[in-house]
């Protein structure tokens, strides 16, 4: 029975950890899209780094706006295999609510920028 308790505790942690992994990259890809939407109204091309800037990849909204669309599908559908209770606009609202912050940080720390 202890060991029962224990697979389940350890697999319930586990699964907890993948859903929030996937929320903190939804929040990232939804940053990176509002990014990119007000870049191109400006006139400009959005640029990713994964090293504070020194090297910069280009990147469009609509690129961003199907891999975040392929990656909601995906943790929605993780969420419901683990028994979570999710949709898709909870988890619209969510990242509406956080998108505008997470754009400023990636800016701040060189990860994005708009350049014309």
């Amino acid at each position: 029975m202890r060991k029962i308790v224990l697979a389940a505790a350890v697999t319930t942690s586990l699964l907890s950890i993948s859903v929030q992994s996937h929320a903190s990259s939804l929040v990232s890809l939804s940053g990176m899209q509002y990014f990119a939407k007000n870049c191109e109204k400006r006139g400009g091309t959005s640029y990713v780094s994964n090293d504070q800037g020194r090297s910069m990849q280009p990147y469009s909204y609509r690129d961003i706006a199907s891999t975040l669309k392929h990656s909601k599908t995906t943790a929605l559908l993780e969420a419901s295999m683990s028994g979570q209770r999710a949709t898709e606009a909870d988890l619209d609202k969510y990242l509406a609510k956080n998108e505008l912050a997470e754009a400023n940080k990636m800016e701040s720390t060189g990860t994005l920028r708009c350049q014309r």
